[in-house]
Order: structure tokens, then C-alpha cells, then sequence
């Protein structure tokens, strides 16, 4: 099973160079073919949940899959 989460990164940060990368990638993308894979809300939502579940139990040094948390 492939999963593919999309990661919004605000345009406006102040950084030097960004505007520039913003019109090089968003020509790049245009370019690049487009997969169109449907998933029911409830599905894309189970996937992020486990995804980010995965994600803190690995950053909790202290977390026990026993102790109801």
C-alpha cells in the first residue's frame, strides 16, 4: 500500500530566494503527470491518524503501548 501525505508550507515567509523556487517548482509540477487516486473521507482520515500516531509514538520516549494513552 502506498500512502502520500501533502504537507502545506506557507509561501509568505520572508525567505530570500523563495518567490523564485515558488515559480520554478510551480512549473515543474505543471509538467509532472497527475495520479488520480480517490479515497473516501474516512479512509484519507485514517491514514493522516495513523500516520501522525505513528509519528508521536516514535517522538515519546516514555510512551507504553500498555498504559491506555
Amino acid at each position: 500500500m502506498s500512502v502520500e501525505l501533502i504537507h502545506w508550507i506557507h509561501s509568505h515567509c520572508k525567505l530570500k530566494g523563495n518567490e523564485d523556487a515558488n515559480r520554478l517548482l510551480a512549473k515543474v509540477g505543471a509538467g509532472m503527470s497527475q495520479v488520480d487516486n480517490l479515497v473516501s473521507y474516512v479512509e484519507a482520515k485514517t491514514i493522516a491518524r495513523g500516520h501522525y500516531r505513528t509519528k508521536w509514538e516514535k517522538e515519546q520516549s516514555k510512551y507504553k503501548n500498555n498504559d491506555g494513552y
